[in-house]
């Protein structure tokens, strides 16, 4: 038996057990972390590995056991897409395990049968199936490849160096903080829209030594498209998207979060960064220190019983495995998890902030805390609310409850945020030496009257309008003005404290749908100043 032959007995197996995965990974890529995937490959090619092994102990031929592996495998791995299509199909609305699964026992024990007495050569099929698993493997691939390597590395970012006065300011840097609050609106939307007082709150931040921009608009109304914006300190058109591709711009727009040019021009300082988990695409898992509630013992008394997480339950649903959720063997996690999960991650994240301080060294510390943001899981004093719909963090015209219940939801959260915030603000500026530089900022207002395919039926005022407040120790605030956009937020801080020569962009927005969010709408004159 040549090498070849050898190699395909096991390869062919596990191939199409590696593909399954890869190949659901990569139609969920923008949703789905690669790290989630690692025990479902690990789980596959050790079931196709062990399938082979226990046939060829009864056989005793190994091409015949690789051939039945295959088949069987490609039975598990079918079962739950064409329990999906058959959903369709009101016919097969109650019983399509009836149907499926009596076929899937047909089949494998047909395709048993068949290969098990067959008198002539099978290395046809081997040849046929090993064949047919390289090039499903090699398309995969290439998608994944054009995600991770090709497409991040397109633009402009590493072409243009930022331009210091000095390769690294001397003496103890202060820590700066960019904190995220999705979705604050701005004081007198959340007045006219939610009837609600936060001058309070900006009172409060103004006494701590803040500058509140009290005329500030978001450039854009997404997070990535915000974030992205920010932290490269310029507007998206000028970043040269290498695409326009929606689902391919979303992973271009994630990359530029994570590897940014305020990320690089601080490191350039000797800063260090700290990323926060938000089990959302703006966690930079290759920052420094990454603080993840997910590893927390209150994590995994949350999680579900089952031990699955997301990448997992959908792999299994899209499986033979369909068959153990549905007679409830095997638990998805439950929406009662996750509005659980999600509000105490949000808890955590406010809780580590506090204790950042304590870290030696200076850090640029980024945390993207999605909130007051849907979904609803705070009372105004801090307590858990089960949000009643199916766990989602859809805005917008996307929110699955009422108008009026999407105002009353955010009128507690962002009570709640207030007082978070308020607490958080009032430990980092007393345990920080030196004074640290602080930014609160908004990436968009909130979303209770936002259309997605529209811009005509959207609230621009209420999209766009947002909480941006600036703490500047030394008192270098002479930079700032009411109506400063996030786009010139680090060009001011490094240009005043790190001695970069970044002028001022002007303060544009622009309104994007969400099928199509690299097409861009210039709003800015249609907003409220």
């Amino acid at each position: 038996m040549s090498k070849w032959k050898k190699a395909g007995i096991w390869g062919t197996p596990i191939a199409f057990s590696v593909y399954s995965v890869l190949a659901l990974y990569s139609y969920n890529i923008v949703e789905i972390r690669f790290v989630s995937t690692l025990r479902t490959l690990a789980a596959v090619a050790g079931l196709a590995v062990g399938i082979v092994f226990c046939l060829n102990l009864f056989l005793r031929n190994r091409m015949k056991a690789s051939m039945i592996a295959t088949i069987w495998l490609l039975v598990f791995i079918s079962y739950g897409h064409i329990y999906n299509l058959l959903d369709e199909t009101p016919i097969f609305e109650f019983t399509r395990n009836e149907v499926l699964l009596p076929l899937s026992v047909l089949l494998l024990a047909g395709s048993f049968l068949w290969i098990w007495k067959a008198k002539k050569s099978i290395d046809w099929l081997l040849s046929f199936f090993g064949t047919t698993a390289a090039v499903l493997i090699v398309f995969t691939m290439y998608t994944l490849v054009n995600y991770f390597v090709f497409l991040p590395k397109v633009g402009n970012k590493n072409d243009a160096p930022i331009q210091t006065s000095a390769t690294q300011t001397p003496g103890a840097k202060p820590d700066i903080y960019y904190i995220i609050l999705d979705a604050y609106g701005r004081s007198d939307i959340l007045q006219g829209l939610y009837d609600f007082d936060n001058s309070s709150f900006i009172d409060q931040l103004k006494q701590d030594g803040f500058y509140v921009a009290d005329a500030s608009h978001s450039n854009y109304p997404q997070t990535l498209l915000s974030l992205a914006s920010s932290l490269n300190m310029d507007y998206i058109d000028a970043l040269d998207p290498p695409t326009r591709d929606p689902k391919h711009g979303r992973v271009w727009l994630t990359d530029e979060i994570h590897h940014s040019l305020v990320r690089q021009a601080l490191a350039q300082q000797g800063y260090k960064l700290i990323s926060f988990d938000n089990d959302w695409l703006t966690t930079i898992e290759d920052a420094d220190y990454v603080y993840s509630f997910e590893h927390t013992e209150l994590a995994t008394e949350i999680e579900d019983t089952s031990g699955f997480n997301k990448f997992e339950t959908l792999y299994l649903s899209s499986t033979l495995g369909r068959i153990f959720f549905d007679l409830g063997w095997l638990k998805d996690r439950s929406d009662q998890e996750q509005y659980l999960f999600h509000y105490q991650e949000t808890r955590y994240i406010f809780d580590q902030l506090e204790d950042v301080h304590e870290l030696p060294g200076s850090y640029f510390v980024f945390a993207h805390l999605i909130v007051p943001h849907p979904p609803f899981v705070f009372s105004s004093d801090g307590g858990f609310v089960q949000g009643t719909q199916p766990f989602f963090l859809g805005d917008g015209s996307a929110f699955a409850g009422t108008p009026e219940e999407y105002v009353s939801g955010y009128r507690n959260q962002v009570a709640y945020v207030d007082d978070a915030v308020t607490k958080l603000v009032m430990d980092i500026l007393a345990n920080s030496d030196p004074a640290p530089i602080i930014i609160i900022q908004a990436d968009h207002g909130p979303g209770s009257q936002l259309d997605w395919n529209s811009a005509d039926n959207t609230n621009l005022d209420e999209r766009f309008g947002i909480l941006n407040a600036y703490y500047f120790p030394g008192n270098l605030n002479n930079g700032l003005y009411p109506s400063i956009s996030p786009v010139n937020s680090f060009r001011l801080v490094l240009d005043d404290y790190f001695g970069m020569n970044l002028p001022f962009l002007p303060d544009k927005s622009y309104f994007s749908t969400w099928d199509d969010p690299l097409k861009f709408i210039d709003i800015t004159g249609s907003l409220k100043k």
